[in-house]
Parts: C-alpha cells; structure tokens; sequence
C-alpha cells in the first residue's frame, strides 16, 4: 500500500468538528481526516464510478485534453 502526504487547510467549524471526533475516530486530527475520507469513498463509491466514467466520455468525446 502506497502512502503519502497531503495537506489541506480547513475554516475553524470544521476543525471543531474533528477536534471533537479525537479519541473516537482517531487518536490526533490526521488520523480522523482519513477515517472520514475512507468512509466517504467507501460509502460513495458508486458516485466516485460515475465521475470516472463521465470524465473518460469527456475524453472521448473532446471536452477534455
């Protein structure tokens, strides 16, 4: 399994809210943020399939390069 850094910056709510969710979902706030983004995907990945198609037929079809 590959992993690798990243960092986004998030407003104050948002930081609330995963602050509130150490202990619970993760012991510090890296470990929430990718709890909540596994569950996201896991959760979506139907949708996630569909973007992928659609951008492969905008490919296809000349409105990506």
């Amino acid at each position: 399994m590959t992993k690798e850094k990243i960092t986004s910056y998030l407003d104050g709510y948002y930081l609330m809210i995963i602050d509130d969710l150490i202990g619970r979902w993760g012991n510090n706030r890296s470990e929430v943020v990718r709890k909540i983004i596994e569950r996201w995907i896991d959760d979506n990945s139907e949708f996630i399939r569909n973007l992928i198609n659609e951008k492969e037929k905008a490919y296809k079809r000349g409105y990506l390069k």
